[in-house]
């Protein structure tokens, strides 16, 4: 994403996430990448900063406040992309790993995507479009 970027900034709650991204961004020549430890129910950024906001598996929908502050970070006509993981990822990652994100899951993927249309139109986020797989 990097490449095609002026710059991108990044955000986590976990240190060694961000670690992480440091030694990769690093090894990769990538200079125009900004990582800061921060939460996304206060998203340490003036209102309207940013023309895109990307989220892997992040708390964007997690609930009303994050998504509001996902809103309050984007620009006017700025974009937002969520991708999350399903059921069958959760249960995979459960196998694989012997652990997984919010494994055990008590809602299925029929109420989730429902979920989350509901709290972005809260947040008034308008004309979205939602893709759901």
């Amino acid at each position: 994403m990097a490449a095609l970027a002026t710059k991108v900034v990044g955000i986590d709650f976990s240190k060694n996430a961000l670690s992480r991204a440091i030694v990769n961004t690093s090894l990769q020549g990538v200079t125009n990448v900004e990582l800061r430890l921060a939460n996304a129910r206060s998203i340490p950024y003036q209102d309207e900063s940013f023309d895109l906001a990307y989220t892997r598996r992040g708390p964007a929908t997690a609930n009303l406040k994050t998504a509001r502050e996902t809103h309050r970070v984007l620009k006017h006509g700025g974009r937002f992309i969520e991708e999350e993981i399903g059921e069958k990822d959760k249960l995979n990652w459960k196998q694989n790993f012997g652990r997984g994100r919010n494994y055990p899951f008590k809602e299925s993927m029929s109420t989730v995507p429902h979920q989350a249309r509901s709290i972005l139109v809260m947040s008034e986020f308008s004309g979205a479009l939602f893709q759901f797989s």
